[in-house]
């Protein structure tokens, strides 16, 4: 079957862009995705009942025709980008397509009984190529959703095994932890924090034992996230076993596990302690009791900062007075100050 999408388009009063108005379905299933696209086939059940309704804006897709081959900077990584045909916007109705055909459309999926809509961008370089891209849909640019970033995790190839770590349910963890521009699209953050996020899931942190830790999991992956990109700036071997041993503590101790009877704590004592016993009579009021388990803006500096300080006592080997030793004026601030230091030894630009 010829494919003329090209050649049957028709150029518009936008410099690069053209139209072809009547397109075959058959035609656009067997073009390939953008090389950066957000994961798209998990997504294919989710919005089937969405193909299914008879929505008429649906019909239109993206093509990027890249006119050179291209070396495309993605964070530190380098995406190469042959010159040809892609499609930029419109992949899960493709997938869609290709499965419902496979079962003779007979269990539903996007299949318009019609022609559709192309729109062709002609495409010269890298930077044109993102930006592009992530106008498409502007929410893209910084969207930390779960199917955007397992495509970025599937495109870096990051060695995550836990189920809720690959599930990428922990962007606003990323978000906050990310010290360059917030702008940035999802996969340079990904990027940034790759070996972090490998490491905190080979320690446990995406899972914790602590039930309280769970329920306040996304202020403990953002302050892990800190904690070890801070001290990858170290060589020392003695830091990196250090880092391993007070992020398996962080993830695998219970509050049932605590010894809190003596006067000084630890800081993995003190975290755990803090957020088993937020709300109750117990409560040390740490942190206030209605940020913990809230990713709400005003939530991230007191817990975060909180956490912060906690684990770098652990780091330290300091044991420390519970009385006196965790009062919040100690970590005002100290969220703040962590990305500043983390983005003086590894700038993201």
């Amino acid at each position: 079957m010829k494919n003329n999408i090209i050649t049957n388009a028709i150029s518009s009063g936008i410099p690069d862009v053209s139209y072809n108005h009547s397109v075959d379905m058959e035609h656009i299933a067997l073009q390939g995705a953008i090389e950066i696209n957000r994961e798209y086939k998990k997504r294919v059940a989710k919005m089937n009942k969405h193909f299914a309704k008879n929505v008429r804006g649906i019909h239109e897709f993206t093509y990027f025709n890249v006119k050179l081959d291209l070396d495309v900077p993605v964070g530190s990584e380098i995406v190469t980008v042959p010159a040809g045909l892609k499609l930029a916007d419109g992949n899960t109705r493709a997938e869609s397509y290709r499965l419902a055909k496979a079962n003779n459309f007979s269990n539903g999926g996007y299949h318009p009984e019609h022609p559709v809509s192309v729109r062709i961008i002609d495409i010269y370089t890298a930077k044109q190529y993102l930006e592009e891209y992530y106008s498409i849909d502007n929410s893209a640019a910084t969207e930390t959703s779960p199917d955007i970033l397992k495509g970025a995790l599937g495109f870096l190839k990051l060695n995550l095994i836990s189920s809720k770590a690959q599930a990428g349910t922990w962007g606003s963890a990323l978000k906050a932890a990310y010290p360059g521009d917030p702008r940035d699209v999802p996969l340079w953050k990904v990027q940034y924090f790759h070996k972090e996020l490998e490491l905190l899931d080979q320690c446990g942190i995406f899972e914790p034992n602590a039930n309280a830790l769970q329920k306040g999991r996304a202020h403990l992956i953002c302050a892990s996230l800190l904690l070890a990109k801070l001290h990858s700036a170290s060589t020392s071997n003695q830091t990196r076993v250090k880092l391993i041993k007070t992020l398996e503590s962080l993830s695998r101790l219970d509050f049932t596990d605590l010894v809190t009877n003596d006067k000084k704590w630890n800081g993995v004592t003190a975290l755990i302690y803090q957020v088993g016993t937020s709300g109750s009579a117990q409560d040390k009021n740490w942190i206030p009791a209605e940020y913990f388990g809230s990713t709400k803006g005003k939530s991230w500096d007191p817990v975060v900062g909180f956490y912060l300080h906690c684990l770098e006592k652990q780091m330290s080997d300091k044991l420390t007075n519970h009385t006196s030793g965790f009062r919040p004026t100690l970590w005002k601030n100290t969220l703040v100050e962590t990305k500043e230091l983390v983005e003086s030894y590894h700038p993201t630009s």
